[in-house]
């Protein structure tokens, strides 16, 4: 189990019961007779409704993060290196720090690191022999040391 998640699924349990200890004490605070005007004013506007608001929240948190680890059980094994050409067979590879290669074909879907931030796009060879990435502005020798991933189970 995630540790945050773990810890906020804690931390809501404790909010949950301090809520239902306040509005118990509230309760019992406004059968007292004879208290401060000062006092029965701060109790009209107490807002006990902001505590519910971030147990709620808290709650949206949890399920995001339930649903982030799910589908990290779930979803196809993520392929990262760097591209090359292979000059024997005129297409471009994909190498990983573990030797792993992967040639690609006109078509095959990617995603390449461009400023920090992965940019889904298609590798193309156009009719003259030259290799691009599709909305991404790089071709030829550009391509070379791109930093990319895949699917596990693309060919």
């Amino acid at each position: 189990m995630n540790k945050t998640r773990k810890n906020l699924q804690k931390i809501q349990n404790e909010l949950n019961r301090a809520y239902k200890h306040i509005e118990i004490a509230l309760d019992e605070l406004s059968e007292i007779k004879g208290l401060p005007p000062a006092l029965q004013e701060d109790m009209v506007h107490f807002d006990i409704g902001k505590l519910l608001e971030l147990i709620n929240w808290i709650d949206i948190v949890i399920n995001d993060l339930r649903q982030k680890e799910y589908k990290e059980i779930i979803s196809p094994k993520v392929i990262e290196g760097n591209l090359f050409y292979n000059a024997q067979n005129k297409r471009y590879r994909l190498l990983t720090s573990d030797l792993h290669e992967k040639d690609f074909h006109r078509g095959n879907h990617l995603q390449v690191l461009i400023n920090d931030e992965w940019v889904d796009t298609r590798i193309e060879i156009n009719a003259k022999g030259k290799w691009y990435l599709i909305g991404i502005g790089k071709s030829g020798s550009e391509l070379e040391g791109l930093r990319v991933r895949v699917e596990g189970d693309e060919n």
